[in-house]
């Protein structure tokens, strides 16, 4: 079974705060799984895609990107 992952999982993964990931994503990043009520889901297998997301809404802001260490491509 896949691992689903909502924004607070993507916040501990990647190290960065909520909203920066939730405008991420509700900008360039991929559509949600699934969801329950309010809560969306994604699979660990956008986890990539997700990543790019970060990198292209936060491109220009260095302080932001701490999450490169904490996932590898």
């Amino acid at each position: 079974m896949a691992t689903l992952l909502t924004v607070s999982d993507l916040r501990k993964l990647l190290g960065l705060p909520r909203h920066r990931i939730a405008y991420a994503i509700d900008r360039f990043g991929p559509e949600p799984a699934g969801r329950m009520g309010t809560t969306r889901f994604w699979n660990e297998s956008d986890l990539p895609s997700i990543v790019e997301s970060v990198d292209r809404a936060h491109a220009n802001d260095q302080k932001f990107r701490p999450h490169r260490k904490a996932v590898a491509r």
